[in-house]
């Protein structure tokens, strides 16, 4: 397990059961199933895949293909992601994002 798995990890415990508990993150974990989200640290080795399956997100350390979205910025930018004015991350260009313009749209009517 790499240092972004463990980081990511209650991450994504906490994403799941909070997709098991709110109708709007169900929906938006339906209308992205079977998409890929890669996680990279700039200017590391270090990367994150999270697959969106059937009401529940999976990470892995490893994927063979290309992913539908990738996340990258420094690990102190990824971190800021999860602070209730993420989005400035992404505005501010601290935090690229590239790939499917679906899957990387900012949707804030499915906020909880």
């Amino acid at each position: 397990m790499n240092a972004l798995e463990t980081l990511l990890r209650p991450f994504a415990a906490l994403l799941n059961r909070q997709l098991r508990s709110k109708t709007p993150a169900r929906e938006l974990c339906d209308e992205l199933q079977d998409r890929v989200f890669a996680v990279r640290v700039k200017d590391t080795a270090l990367a994150m895949y999270i697959i969106v399956g059937p009401g529940e997100i999976f990470l892995t350390n490893e994927y063979g293909d290309q992913p539908d979205a990738t996340v990258t910025g420094s690990l102190l930018s990824l971190m800021k992601l999860g602070c209730p004015d993420g989005e400035a991350a992404i505005r501010d260009g601290s935090v690229d994002l590239t790939g499917d313009r679906k899957s990387t749209r900012l949707n804030s009517s499915h906020s909880s």
